[in-house]
Parts: C-alpha cells; structure tokens; sequence
C-alpha cells in the first residue's frame, strides 16, 4: 500500500494481504531428482526436472528459470535450518490464483508456501517469524536486495507495518482493511531488475534520491496514522503523492500512470502503483458504491481487473491426505 523501494533502505512500508491463494504441493519421489510443475502460470505447462546439475525443461524461458531459483534456494535455506544434508528426490506442483510478476508477491507468495510445505514434509513445524524470516533470506539470494515486505505479509496475511532495523522487523496492525480496486497491465522488468535500477539511480544521484527515499518514509508513517483513524480521505491522498514519488524514481510506466488517472477520473480517493512498478499493478482506493465505475474506466484504457479482497489470510500447511 505504501512505501516500494523505500522500505528496501530502511524505511518503513505498509502492507496488506489479498484473498488470492497460491498453492504449492510438496511429495517424495523414489527417485533422486526433483521435478517442478505448474499448470496455470503465464508459461503454462511448466515442467522442470533437475538431476543433479542437469535441468531438463518442457519449456525452455527466462521466467521458468527464475521460478526455479526461488524454489532451489526456499528448499537450501529449509536444508540448512534442519541441520539436513541429504535432500530426498521431490515433485512441487505450484497453483496460482496469480499472475507472477503482477507486483503483488506472487514469488514471494511461492517460497513462503515451499518452505512451509517442505519443512512439513520433513516433519518440521516451523513458526510463522522463523519462514517469514527464511523467505526473505531467500528472496535476498534470488534478487541481490530485497525488504521483509512481501515474505512476511503472505506469512502472516491481514495487516502489516514493515519496520526494517527491528526485531521482527514487521508489526501486526489491527485494523479494517480499505476499500481497494486492483488494476493489471503485464509486467516490462523483474523485480530484481527495477531494484537495481533504482539502486543505480541512487549511485547517480545520492544526496537526491535518498531525499525522495526519506520522504516516502515519512509519508508512509502518516499513511498509518491515516488507516488507524480512518480517514480515507487522508490516506488517498497520501496515496497519490507516494505515486509521484515512485514516478520520480522511474519505476512507474505509461500503462500505470494511465490507469491511476483513470481510476482518480473515475472518483477514487487515491491511486497509486503497488510493488516494485515496471508495470504490474496498481491500486485504487474507493468508496463501495464507486468500484463498478473505478474498474470500468480502468479497463477503458487498457488495464484488466485483478477481483480480490485485502485482509486475507496467511500461509497455511495443509495435508494431502
């Protein structure tokens, strides 16, 4: 909700969970490899066999490649925590209600629920602070940089304010979740890519970017006080200018920017893009009686309607049975 980038240099974000799953099925193999499979990805069909350093692939994309590397290193990080040197052969099926590289964590949706499931599977119950904590040391190998943000709400789903420099560095909020429409347009760059971006952005101009950086964190901190009170006025507000901000660190496109206008036009109280930018989503806040409007005049100019609800539920280990 608010605080992308920012929260990476130590500033504080504002998170919600939505009430989209993604499910991952861990089982044993009688074999020693480990096979990756997914029917409803964008590279649909996908299947991965890794034995030893050999991988064979039914499709052959930078994207199942990256879907891999997070799933190899949620299983080392659970390996090493266990104390287990000998990793059994393995099939992970992957399900998703969402699409990858939307901007709303479905990678870091998929190593929370690896390591949840995997750990399971090796008779493991793990705690909720100790996968929130795996995950986004996972996250951290696979993308160079990373914030808590996205592995630690689809822990712990509901509301979270992100506090980097604590210990957890995340607080759980009790408070109603806004009113948000969702807006999609297909992503032009990986998360890793546009933190990278940025972070050379901040090689460039230090003394500037780190004053926008600031600023989002002081934004975000009155967008707390905003959502506690409820004050939606306020808070669209907030959210309109956290948009400007991502805006001036070049994270946000044409295709964004088009439909946070659309949905400002259209009467939300505030819009702005959500997770890294480079396309993917956004966010639009609005009263009730307002979201069938909201969600057309988005669709009006090219974006499609991603249908959720934020406050959803954490990680969860579930058997097969």
């Amino acid at each position: 909700m608010f605080g992308e980038h920012a929260v990476v240099y130590g500033h504080p974000a504002l998170v919600a969970a939505i009430s989209r799953r993604v499910r991952v099925v861990v089982e044993r193999l009688d074999e020693p490899k480990l096979v990756v499979s997914s029917s409803n990805l964008p590279i649909r069909g996908l299947n991965l066999e890794l034995r030893g350093d050999e991988i064979r692939a039914a499709v052959d994309t930078r994207l199942a490649l990256r879907l891999l590397s997070y799933v190899l290193e949620a299983l080392e990080v659970v390996d090493q925590h266990l104390g287990v040197e000998e990793r059994p052969g393995l099939r992970i099926t992957i399900d998703s209600d969402m699409p990858v590289s939307a901007g709303l964590g479905t990678s870091a949706s998929i190593t929370v629920a690896t390591i949840a499931a995997y750990s399971a599977l090796r008779g493991a119950k793990l705690k909720r602070e100790t996968i929130a904590r795996l995950g986004h040391m996972v996250e951290k190998r696979v993308q160079g940089a990373a914030s808590p943000m996205d592995t630690a709400i689809a822990t712990y789903g509901g509301l979270l304010v992100i506090e980097p420099g604590r210990s957890p560095p995340y607080r759980v909020l009790e408070a109603v979740s806004p009113p948000l429409v969702i807006g999609y347009t297909p992503r032009e760059g990986t998360t890793a890519e546009l933190v990278a971006r940025v972070r050379m952005l901040r090689e460039r101009y230090p003394d500037l970017v780190d004053m926008v950086m600031e600023s989002i964190g002081r934004l975000t901190r009155r967008a707390l006080d905003e959502l506690l009170s409820g004050r939606l006025d306020s808070l669209g507000e907030l959210m309109d200018m956290n948009h400007s901000l991502l805006r001036a660190l070049g994270v946000s496109t044409k295709k964004l920017d088009d439909m946070v206008n659309a949905a400002k036009v259209a009467g939300a109280l505030g819009a702005k893009l959500t997770g890294a930018g480079g396309g993917g989503s956004m966010i639009a806040l609005c009263p009730e009686k307002l979201r069938s409007h909201v969600e057309a005049s988005i669709r009006a100019v090219g974006g499609s309607i991603i249908e959720a609800n934020t406050g959803g539920e954490g990680v969860k280990v579930e058997s097969l049975g």
